[in-house]
């Protein structure tokens, strides 16, 4: 049965995600070598910006070179919005599944929680950053039940999102522990190197988070910059296609 996996993501037209783009298609075309391997952009503002097309003619293209299953790779941390795009893609002529998110149930933060503990700094303050949601605060809760895993340590990471709770005002209380420190480390929940990474968090302006801090800012790669959470989403996929 000839498939394809069509990897899923918000967009950006940041280089970094670009770059990123690019290494997740190779990984995937490694991973499953009889395989179509394309990625879809949500964004419009993206697609228009590279001239991509969008994710109804890619399953349109496919269709027509005699792909008879698709597998909708969702790469966001979580359940939301894009997913239920996905979703409405679905009930075309061909096989269409729906690769799960990250993030899906208790054990998917256990997982995440014992492999942030290996992005901590040994001795400055750490800090994970997430994006939150003021709209959809029930997208909150993943966030929230993951910091009571990292809670027996000795130095526990600081929680703080761009928006909803927690917000960002942990950041601002830990500005005097890192001022002292002489630095702070950041661990990004975002999957790519966006916008929010590059600017909200790391840029030069005056509202970003390095700013606001004030201190050398070091910081771990994006999510999806990291070889244990790429193996995991693509075995994610390899189970969500069964046996080739």
């Amino acid at each position: 049965m000839r498939t394809a996996i069509v990897l899923q993501a918000f967009g950006s037209s940041a280089p970094e995600h670009q770059r990123l783009r690019r290494e997740l298609l190779a990984a995937y075309a490694q991973a499953f070598p009889e395989s179509e391997i394309r990625f879809s952009i949500s964004s419009s503002r993206v697609r228009q910006c590279e001239g991509l097309p969008e994710p109804q003619q890619i399953l349109e293209e496919l269709e027509n070179q005699g792909v008879e299953r698709v597998l909708i790779q969702h790469l966001l941390l979580i359940q939301g919005q894009m997913f239920d795009e996905a979703q409405a893609l679905a009930g075309r002529a061909c096989d269409m599944r729906l690769g799960p998110p990250l993030i899906k149930d208790a054990a998917d933060l256990d997982w995440l929680a014992a492999h942030l503990i290996n992005c901590l700094h040994p001795t400055l303050p750490n800090i994970i950053a997430v994006h939150g949601n003021t709209r959809n605060p029930q997208h909150n809760r993943w966030h929230l039940d993951l910091m009571p895993r990292l809670a027996h340590l000795p130095r526990p990471p600081v929680l703080a999102s761009l928006e909803g709770e927690p917000g960002v005002q942990p950041l601002l209380a830990l500005r005097g522990q890192a001022q002292a420190a002489g630095g702070a480390h950041l661990i990004p929940l975002f999957l790519f190197p966006g916008g929010h990474v590059l600017e909200d968090l790391l840029g030069s302006g005056d509202e970003s988070w390095a700013q606001r801090l004030g201190v050398p800012l070091s910081h771990s790669p994006t999510l999806l910059e990291q070889g244990p959470v790429l193996a995991r989403c693509i075995e994610r996929s390899r189970q969500a296609l069964g046996s080739q």
